[in-house]
């Protein structure tokens, strides 16, 4: 957090103390407020409702703060318009969304419009209700407490209660039946859709029904969660905008993933032709002759011998299905994703090779230590820069 932001933030009255509104927002600024870029960012909060949101605070701070909400209040800083209708000038810094985005009509149009006016690299933050983990035991402990009059703005749990008892259905089925009936989307749906869009760089669970407790805080809460007696209602979620035309890689998306066209430019000549007579790293592996086709005669004219290169090759003959391994062969290794490893086993069988040139005979090239096995297709070579240079 900055030191603006702290030495500023508004402190959480003591349970019983302040509207549930004015509690919660006190609660929450501490992880908005520690995520938010420096004033005057441009933010702009989604669903700001009718009390105004952390709009007061954050132009307080010299934010140039906008609310968003067909129930915004009247005047300066609010916008009484959906979401998807906004507008700004230009584009924003961050997007809060506070316990706004379960109830969106469409989450995805939501998630999208969000997306289109956040500048590069700005921030989507989110804090919202965990509905699906609100089970029997987290329902009883909040029921247990003394509750806000439902009268009260922003006091939701003892209507809640008066309508279960009334139900006569078990928790679950009546949980799930007023999820439905309010068509609220839960938060696993709500981070799928965020993760689509965003590159999450904070996610945690917390406190989320204190604000509802006359007799309870969220220290109260807090400890609950801890002990396991109940389950955390809230997610904090912090996360930055994808580069343009970029979508996050699923199960679902990944199959439909445009196809990439690899053309060799030539085929490696070597005496190893079996995996196992492969050395690890190059070391000690034998000279073999990089044979390059007619197509990059022009590509290869300013090489010379005695320069460090780098070749590129796909291994064809290693797994692609191999996600993990144990590094060295070494069965007492934990195993590791191949991702932290030089294996040759993975997604996409690269080689990479650091190599120096011994002699060149027209398009062959012979290089020292290329543990490539004989006939390897040959992607690309790229010059070894200095030190200065690979920075």
């Amino acid at each position: 957090m900055n030191d603006n932001t702290r030495e500023r933030a508004p402190e959480t009255p003591a349970a019983g103390n302040g509207s549930a509104h004015d509690i919660w927002l006190a609660a929450t600024w501490q992880f908005i407020g520690s995520q938010l870029p420096a004033p005057p960012a441009t933010v702009v909060e989604l669903g700001c409702g009718e009390a105004g949101g952390h709009i007061p605070t954050l132009t307080r701070l010299g934010y140039r703060a906008t609310g968003v909400d067909p129930e915004a209040p009247q005047g300066p800083g609010y916008q009484r318009i959906s979401f998807e209708d906004y507008r700004p000038g230009g584009p924003v810094d961050a997007v809060i969304a506070s316990v706004s985005l379960h109830h969106a009509n469409d989450l995805g149009e939501v998630l999208d419009h969000a997306s289109e006016i956040i500048s590069v690299g700005g921030v989507m933050l989110v804090i919202e209700w965990f509905s699906e983990d609100f089970d029997e035991a987290t329902a009883r402990w909040c029921f247990r407490h003394r509750l806000r009059d439902p009268s009260e703005p922003g006091a939701w749990l003892a209507e809640l209660n008066d309508e279960w008892a009334a139900s006569q259905l078990p928790w679950e089925a009546f949980r799930q039946s007023w999820l439905d009936h309010h068509q609220l989307h839960p938060a696993a749906a709500i981070r799928n859709e965020l993760a689509d869009r965003f590159v999450t760089t904070h996610e945690s669970t917390g406190p989320y029904y204190f604000p509802d407790l006359l007799d309870a805080d969220v220290l109260t809460e807090d400890a609950a969660i801890s002990a396991g007696e109940i389950r955390p209602g809230c997610l904090r979620y912090m996360g930055r905008k994808r580069p343009p035309g970029t979508r996050r890689l699923t199960a679902h998306t990944d199959e439909r993933l445009e196809r990439y066209e690899v053309r060799p430019v030539g085929w490696v000549a070597s005496r190893l032709t079996e995996p196992a007579q492969a050395p690890r790293q190059g070391e000690g592996a034998p000279p073999a002759w990089l044979l390059l086709s007619d197509h990059v005669s022009e590509a290869v004219r300013d090489l010379r011998v005695g320069e460090r290169i780098i070749v590129l090759t796909w291994l064809d003959r290693a797994l692609r299905d191999e996600l993990s391994t144990i590094p060295g062969d070494n069965p007492d290794s934990p195993p590791l994703g191949v991702f932290s490893t030089r294996s040759p086993n993975r997604p996409n069988p690269v080689g990479l090779h650091r190599v120096q040139i011994l002699a060149i005979d027209g398009l062959s090239i012979l290089v020292s230590n290329l543990e490539a096995l004989d006939a390897t297709p040959i992607v690309d070579i790229k010059p070894v820069l200095d030190a200065k240079k690979e920075r």
